[in-house]
């Protein structure tokens, strides 16, 4: 299985660290939000809730980088 770059973890953590709005290294149901409706997508409060449950491994409730680059998949 291909493994990302380094040129391409350091993409997608520039993208995990402009969802992560307040810093703290960990996304939440209301980052996915805020940045869906950025991108111009509504989500309600269940889908964000969702979405994280999908990708949060260790289910505290939050997605750390490291979860939410293993839910992107292998690199193909």
């Amino acid at each position: 299985m291909p493994r990302y770059t380094r040129e391409e973890i350091n993409q997608w953590k520039a993208v995990f660290a402009e969802m992560n709005t307040d810093g703290d290294r960990f996304l939440t149901p209301a980052e996915v939000i805020a940045h869906a409706k950025k991108e111009g997508i509504e989500m309600t409060d269940e889908q964000a809730k969702e979405y994280i449950d999908i990708m949060d491994v260790n289910k505290n409730g939050t997605v750390e980088f490291s979860e939410f680059i293993k839910a992107l998949g292998e690199r193909t």
